[in-house]
């Protein structure tokens, strides 16, 4: 009976991969660390496929738990040895390096990296007895090119990559061969929440790989066709080579930050003191004053807006048009549709995505980027530019125009913050906010128009609230 372990098998590239070689005549252990019901399914259909299979619960970046799970496995099948190992299991935690959590850090090196000697040694050393063997670790585009935004995810899988050929060189002599494969954009829940519109752009093959195409891909690698391919990366990515930021919004890197919130600002900052030096002090003083005074007495703000997204190097525009509403408790929600899809912005809880029959939810407490961008947001709405240039250090400059009172926060630092300049104008007669204008160093800039403002009206709190992810 020949035997196939694949790690992270109950959903997406893994899950395609359990099928193919299922029709393959193979034994399918099936790992997966805790959605129960998914890898039921899969092994249903490795079923269907005409194979055979088993569900092996454990958690690959646990070396221990991972180390018992084989072990207890082969001492309960002495006359058999997985002689296929597909190294698929993998999670990302998107984020630039200078935000990124330690934890982050760790809990992708530990299941992207960590996980291959934690799995890989156990079963190797069957195969180098019997002199037979494959080894697939799946591998990435981040991995060979570095992806901005993924500095863990890169790191691991290059880690990946590397390992591939050095273990390929110790066992060749054995039969046993060693090779990875490097998707680029494929069609699974890992990139759910991406502008696959705007990413299709970027693909010569102009669309997206599925999953079935990349287990294709394995189940030639673990043939006796491929016994003399070892030690190789293999690509699969529509010929995807060269990852070229420019062609690319600049909310890619923002969705590695927070999730990807298509077509909202990246109000990132994160740092402590203020500079109000572009204006006279008593300038300032008078009109940040008569700002927060006035905002000060409202308990609700709510109000359409119009959206306009401007790519300046293309031209391009991006127009979304939603509601915002404001409560006293310092709760914000922006709920619109754009060209991509619907979103639901909620400084209360979370911040959700949809796109179609898929949605990402996004919990603002476990994201301190995520946080800074509802609290930036919410305290420009609220009416509170001096508290927000203050947390977020900004240099303020103060103009009183007909249009308004505007208002204009710039840095220096603006790779830090995500953004180079926001322009916000409040009406003098109420001093409610009318216009933001977000300005990002990539060369995207974002405008809302306040419309149809309405001041202490009573509105349910559902529209807080955002659905579970489906």
């Amino acid at each position: 009976m020949k035997i196939a372990l694949v790690t992270g098998g109950s959903r997406g590239i893994g899950h395609a991969i359990c099928v193919r070689l299922a029709s393959e005549g193979y034994h399918i252990i099936i790992n997966y660390v805790s959605n129960d019901e998914a890898a039921q399914k899969t092994l249903e259909q490795v079923i269907a496929a005409g194979g055979t299979g088993e569900l092996l619960k454990f958690d690959v970046s646990d070396h221990e738990a991972s180390e018992k799970a084989v072990k207890d496995w082969q001492a309960a099948h002495p006359e058999e040895f997985i002689e296929v190992l597909v190294n698929n299991a993998g999670i990302r935690r998107d984020n630039l390096l200078l935000w990124m959590e330690q934890e982050d850090w760790y809990k992708v090196m530990k299941t992207n990296l960590d996980s291959f000697y934690n799995v890989t040694r156990p079963v190797l050393q069957p195969m180098v007895v019997h002199k037979r063997g494959r080894i697939i670790n799946m591998a990435s585009l981040s991995g060979q090119k570095g992806l901005p935004g993924q500095t863990n995810y890169s790191a691991a899988k290059g880690g990946i990559i590397a390992a591939t050929k050095a273990l390929s060189q110790e066992v060749a002599a054995r039969k046993v061969t060693v090779n990875a494969v490097a998707p680029g954009f494929i069609r699974t829940d890992m990139v759910e929440g991406l502008d696959e519109a705007e990413l299709k752009k970027t693909i010569p093959a102009k669309r997206f790989g599925e999953p079935e195409e990349v287990a294709e891909l394995v189940a030639f690698l673990v043939s006796d066709k491929a016994a003399y391919i070892n030690g190789q990366t293999i690509s699969i990515n529509g010929g995807l080579y060269e990852y070229i930021g420019r062609k690319m919004k600049h909310g890619i890197i923002t969705l590695a930050l927070a999730g990807m919130l298509a077509g909202m600002p990246a109000f990132a900052g994160n740092t402590s003191v203020a500079a109000m030096a572009e204006a006279p002090a008593t300038d300032v003083t008078a009109i940040m004053t008569k700002i927060e005074k006035a905002n000060a007495v409202m308990k609700t703000i709510e109000c359409k807006f119009h959206q306009i997204r401007t790519i300046k190097a293309s031209g391009k525009k991006n127009v979304a048009d939603g509601n915002l509403y404001y409560n006293v408790d310092g709760r914000l929600a922006m709920r619109f549709t754009s060209p991509q899809g619907e979103y639901i912005i909620s400084s209360g809880n979370k911040f959700y995505v949809h796109r179609g029959p898929k949605n990402a939810v996004f919990d603002v407490t476990k994201n301190a980027i995520v946080a800074n961008m509802a609290g930036t947001l919410t305290g420009c709405v609220k009416g509170n530019p001096a508290k927000v240039a203050k947390d977020s250090n900004y240099d303020v400059k103060i103009e009183e125009k007909p249009e308004g009172y505007m208002v204009t926060l710039t840095t220096d630092n603006a790779a830090r913050r995500g953004y180079s300049k926001i322009v916000l104008t409040y009406r003098k007669s109420d001093c409610i906010l009318v216009k933001m204008v977000m300005d990002e160093p990539s060369g995207v800039s974002t405008s809302y128009e306040m419309s149809d403002i309405r001041k202490n009206t009573a509105f349910s709190d559902e529209v807080f609230k955002v659905p579970a992810k489906k």
